[in-house]
């Protein structure tokens, strides 16, 4: 009968939609260089895995002034290294899907490099000191190089590891700096043997605190609060 077979057909044209559909999915991901902080977020519609189409855009509010503030420093364009960070990824079918979040493992090992340059570039826009900012930047390679590939990293942690821990703390003290002789004295320091930074101290935290730095006095209380949690474990 007619009817029973356009019965048949449509719902099984229903039934191969709805499983069709489930071999869709967005995966979204960040994109930087982590020499001259380029950003971009990208944008990937794949079927099964395949990527069907693809967009790449800057950040809402991104500076794209910072590939033209490495060149300044270096005297040459960057020769980009594009990694991965921060990623999302929806799938599902017709009668709902998921969603999940995480970070590559590009992003985990170069995270502390791409804050830390960054950093670097926003100080050299304030104080167009040449000499510091290549001094910092020559730093953040010797720890975390551009080259490094990530297999080598875990294949050797008892290198990697601390060399992330040293730019971690170094890239917060950047974000403290205020006078163009507090970067120098942060430099300086790099080549010493101490525990820890001296913009990083708690005096020199909490003198932060007061700040006409909106963005300082926001790292400052980050750091104080760091102090208060570490001295109630320790009662």
């Amino acid at each position: 009968m007619k009817w029973l077979r356009r019965i048949g057909i449509t719902f099984g044209a229903i039934i191969l939609l709805f499983f069709l559909s489930l071999g869709f999915s967005t995966y979204s991901y960040s994109w930087t260089c982590i020499k001259c902080y380029d950003r971009y977020q990208v944008v990937e519609r794949q079927f099964l895995g395949i990527t069907l189409w693809k967009s790449k855009n800057r950040y809402s509010g991104h500076k794209d002034i910072y590939p033209s503030l490495y060149k300044e420093i270096t005297g040459k364009a960057c020769n980009p290294s594009f990694k991965t960070g921060g990623f999302g990824k929806s799938f599902g079918g017709l009668l709902g899907g998921g969603h999940g979040d995480g970070m590559t493992a590009e992003g985990m090992v170069f995270s502390e490099r791409k804050a830390t340059v960054k950093s670097i570039l926003d100080l050299y826009q304030a104080f167009r000191n040449r000499e510091l900012a290549i001094q910092s930047l020559e730093y953040v390679d010797q720890l975390i190089p551009s080259d490094l590939e990530v297999t080598e990293f875990y294949q050797n942690p008892e290198i990697y590891s601390g060399n992330k821990v040293k730019l971690y703390y170094y890239g917060h003290a950047l974000k403290l700096v205020e006078r163009e002789e507090e970067w120098r004295e942060l430099n300086l320091e790099t080549q010493q043997d101490i525990e820890t930074f001296t913009l990083l101290g708690k005096e020199a935290v909490s003198s932060k605190l007061k700040s006409k730095d909106w963005e300082i006095r926001r790292q400052a209380k980050y750091w104080v609060d760091v102090y208060k949690r570490q001295a109630s474990a320790g009662e």
